[in-house]
């Protein structure tokens, strides 16, 4: 397990993020995630955790963590490396929460281009949910 101060830097490019989803719309019938849910917040911020070394089970407990806070039922999340958002120009800024158990893993994609035209930020959100591939799903409970 990392160290806190070892997320007080962004992450290497090899290093796994992971996107929570709260709106089960925002899942293809194919198990794919559709590109709205890499869109920028109104702060210009996509939320992200860094979870290199967790294992599925911390993973789907910190998503469900995050989304007690505002009574949203985890329906899944996308993994992907911090070189697709490099590869867009976005910055991997970290963000702790120190409300949350895990919280020294919070980090925020920044950098997003100008509002419009839309096609420029919907393109760098294809790409996120291009190289997210499919939804990792929380484990049923036992």
């Amino acid at each position: 397990m990392k160290s806190s101060q070892q997320f007080e830097t962004p992450p290497q490019p090899e290093e796994q993020l992971s996107r929570f989803i709260y709106r089960h719309w925002n899942i293809r019938p194919d198990g794919t995630i559709k590109p709205d849910e890499f869109l920028p917040d109104p702060h210009d911020e996509t939320s992200v955790f860094r979870t290199d070394d967790m294992s599925p089970a911390e993973i789907t407990e910190t998503g469900k963590e995050v989304g007690s806070r505002s009574n949203r039922l985890l329906e899944g999340w996308g993994d992907f490396l911090a070189e697709a958002a490099y590869e867009r120009k976005l910055s991997v800024d970290p963000a702790p929460d120190v409300e949350l158990s895990r919280g020294e893993r919070h980090a925020v994609l920044v950098g997003w281009p100008p509002k419009e035209p839309k096609s420029l930020r919907m393109s760098i959100a294809v790409h996120l949910a291009d190289k997210a591939g499919q939804v990792r799903r929380p484990a049923p409970p036992p």
